[in-house]
């Protein structure tokens, strides 16, 4: 003889109705005690000033150099023996970067090494290579050239985080509150 299964039965709330209070959504004004701060916007002019080839990204300005240094190391060539070379055409013997000592090049290897392949292939190809940014377009099957600017950028912001995992020293200006 089988027991019968009760029916479940609906929640009743006891008591008298509770208004809730109103929340704002995104169609409401905004708060007036809320200052509220645009970006500055540069003219077209300032734009075409600044330099291409620095990062202008403070936090990334120390691992653009590190990776600049890493670049005029000698390097095993393992993934791509074309990008082995050690000598990177530069204008003059000043403008070119100090090698890494032995013991940050193997660090900055290894995380290369161990990094995902979107970024090992375009720090390779960017700093290795030397390619300039329509190049890497075309090497990465990029469709607008804005973009290798954020993959750039991508990068080094991930290389940041594990050069800083790792270990190596990785100050840049901002980061010792020098402006």
């Amino acid at each position: 003889m089988g027991r019968k299964k009760k029916q479940p039965r609906p929640y009743v709330m006891r008591g008298p109705a509770r208004p809730t209070k109103r929340r704002p959504t995104v169609l409401d004004k905004p708060d007036p005690r809320v200052p509220e701060v645009q970006p500055k916007k540069l003219t077209p002019a300032q734009l075409r000033r600044l330099p291409k080839d620095v990062p202008s990204d403070p936090r990334t300005r120390a691992v653009d150099r590190i990776l600049e240094r890493w670049a005029v190391t000698h390097g095993d060539g393992e993934y791509l023996p074309l990008m082995a070379r050690t000598e990177p055409l530069y204008l003059s013997s000043h403008d070119r970067p100090t090698p890494l000592d032995d013991t940050e090049a193997r660090i900055v290897d290894g995380a290369i090494k161990g990094a995902p392949d979107w970024a090992r292939r375009i720090v390779r190809l960017h700093y290795r290579g030397r390619l300039k940014p329509d190049e890497l377009q075309a090497e990465l099957a990029i469709k607008r050239r804005e973009y290798v600017y954020d993959l750039l950028h991508d990068a080094q912001i991930f290389f940041l985080g594990m050069f800083r995992a790792m270990g190596l020293s990785v100050t840049s200006r901002t980061d010792v509150g020098i402006s």
